[in-house]
């Protein structure tokens, strides 16, 4: 598994920088058996759990724009693949 940058990642399109910090993790509270994201904790700033909208895991900040279903793997596939073959 890849390590997470030690600081926070920089992009510099066209000779502006723009700083990215590590996001903050939100579990739905109504999730009953959530994902354990034990592995990943060094990817996140933090992690929260509280209620969600919409979905049952989203990034602090982008919760109407991020929405992760907690479903089994053959669900997560076939809502990408539907996401993937709208027309937009």
């Amino acid at each position: 598994m890849r390590k997470p940058p030690q600081k926070p990642t920089s992009l510099r399109p066209k000779g502006i920088s723009i700083t990215l910090p590590k996001p903050t993790l939100i579990t739905d509270s109504m999730e009953q058996k959530p994902y354990s994201f034990k592995s990943f904790r060094k990817w996140f700033s933090g992690m929260e759990r509280r209620k969600l909208a919409a979905g049952d895991y989203s990034i602090a900040g982008l919760e109407e724009m991020v929405v992760v279903p907690g479903r089994p793997l053959c669900g997560r596939v076939s809502a990408w693949a539907n996401l993937i073959s709208r027309p937009w």
